[in-house]
């Protein structure tokens, strides 16, 4: 009877015990991906060795389960998205819910059942045993998916969506995320940009952010066979945050019509370990026209003129059409006195020298023309078109400088103004020296003249005044002697 009570305390304790003590929890994050722009996710605790139909039903998964076979049952819908349940398997079969968890940094398939058999699975991706069925149990750490889709489709919670090719401006309606080819009116010197949007599709609530989004781009060969390679700054983005990216470059001015290979990558990883990988790969078609000149540099010798009577004039013109073009060359301003004209020819082989012109002309200018600023073109006439290279010229007053004038009868009876070169100060004298004359040649046509200087009047002066008080000086004494003597 004692032992009998002794057994019965037993039992009541180790219920008291089970009851008190939780069976051991295991941290499980669940996802479910219904296409490229839509998922949702969780991260919950559930008893180790939950199985998976009761995971993701307990992660608040809505689920439209088959009939029970020999593997248990399987998911046909999820939140009502899905094919049908039908006896024990779902139907049609072309797009299932596949299952699946990450394995070290990517997703693999789970090729055992989510309920079936009495044991659990060993973790053995490589398990191919008909005669054995064993399920999925839940372990701490685990994170397990559901995609639909094909067989081999797994859950991708970066997405990438609206993708976008501008051309100049303008949008090319006919590049998508599928249709990637960029021809519209793609040309030297067009401004290419690679648009589309990457979002996180982890809920806020999973708290998994994608981080190191790296994007980087190459158009191969088009660069005299080099390669274009844009990489964008580095960024992380937050559950449920979305950021639109923007590859931008320009085509070459020196460039064969042909199609080139742009390759974008997109690569990053998530604090879950899985990392990320998405490629696009488009066609640019960069089509020349059939003419078209371009200067690429034009200057003057000097930034401004004053009474020069020409100039130097310099720049650079390319041929970046297709077709050989002779030019006719013009540079003309009325109000400058300029009128200048040539002629030459450019190929249309990119890589030729013939292809570009690299000219330098020395142009006659009217020195008398007025100050000002004055825009100056230079105008390429080629096929009924033209190309302008530009410049600005900056004209001074002639007699801009000048700090004297001197004024010279002529028989006519009007008088002609000359100009006189600016003179330094004069030296100061040594001690006891004399003062030296100071002279300035007149610039003209006629001789060299000399004048003399304010302070050569000024010494001259204090002489003769020096003079005049000693003779006055001699004569009062003279006169007091000679009345001393008559006294």
């Amino acid at each position: 009877m004692s032992g009998l009570k002794t057994f019965s305390m037993a039992f009541l304790v180790a219920l008291v015990f089970i009851a008190i003590v939780p069976a051991e929890a295991a941290r499980l994050c669940t996802v479910a991906f219904f296409s490229a722009d839509k998922a949702t996710s969780k991260c919950l605790d559930v008893p180790d060795n939950t199985n998976a139909v009761e995971s993701f039903s307990k992660a608040g998964l809505s689920l439209g389960l088959s009939g029970a076979g020999a593997e248990g049952r399987k998911i046909c819908k999820v939140e009502g998205v899905g094919p049908e349940p039908s006896g024990s398997t779902c139907s049609p079969s072309e797009r299932l819910w596949n299952f699946a968890m990450v394995d070290g940094s990517q997703w693999r398939k789970i090729p055992v059942s989510l309920e079936g058999g009495p044991d659990c699975w060993n973790r053995d991706f490589s398990f191919n045993d008909p005669t054995k069925v064993v399920h999925y149990c839940a372990k701490d750490g685990d994170t397990i998916g559901l995609a639909l889709g094909e067989e081999g489709t797994f859950p991708d919670m970066l997405s990438l969506d609206d993708v976008r090719a501008v051309v100049d401006g303008i949008t090319d309606s006919g590049v998508n995320k599928t249709e990637l080819k960029i021809d519209a009116n793609v040309t030297p010197l067009s401004q290419v940009a690679i648009k589309f949007e990457l979002k996180n599709l982890f809920d806020s609530s999973t708290d998994v952010d994608i981080e190191n989004i790296e994007i980087d781009a190459r158009v191969k060969d088009i660069d005299d066979e080099t390669d274009i390679d844009v990489d964008l700054d580095r960024f992380d983005l937050n559950p449920g945050e979305e950021k639109n990216a923007v590859i931008e470059f320009s085509i070459p001015m020196i460039v064969v019509s042909n199609t080139y290979d742009l390759n974008v990558i997109i690569a990053a990883k998530d604090q879950l370990g899985i990392s990320y990988r998405k490629e696009l790969d488009f066609v640019v078609e960069v089509t020349k026209e059939r003419h078209r000149l371009l200067f690429t540099q034009m200057k003057l010798d000097k930034p401004s003129y004053s009474c020069e009577n020409s100039f130097e004039l310099s720049f650079t013109i390319v041929n970046i059409g297709s077709k050989d073009e002779p030019v006719d060359l013009e540079v003309k301003h009325d109000i400058l006195g300029i009128s200048f004209n040539d002629s030459f020819h450019l190929n249309n082989d990119p890589f030729e020298e013939g292809s570009t012109a690299k000219k330098v002309y020395t142009i006659p200018l009217n020195p008398q023309s007025p100050s000002g600023s004055y825009p100056l073109n230079a105008n390429a006439f080629y096929e009924k078109k033209v190309s302008v290279g530009n410049a600005t010229f900056v004209k001074k007053d002639c007699t801009a400088g000048k700090t004297d004038t001197l004024v010279k009868d002529i028989p006519s009876g009007k008088k002609q103004q000359k100009s006189v070169a600016p003179v330094q100060a004069a030296p100061q004298p040594e001690e006891g020296g004399e003062l030296p004359l100071i002279i300035e040649e007149e610039i003209g046509a006629g001789a060299t003249r000399l004048t003399a200087r304010p302070m050569q009047f000024l010494v001259a002066g204090f002489t003769i005044i020096g003079i005049v008080m000693l003779g006055t000086i001699a004569l009062l004494l003279t006169k007091a002697a000679i009345m001393r003597k008559k006294g």
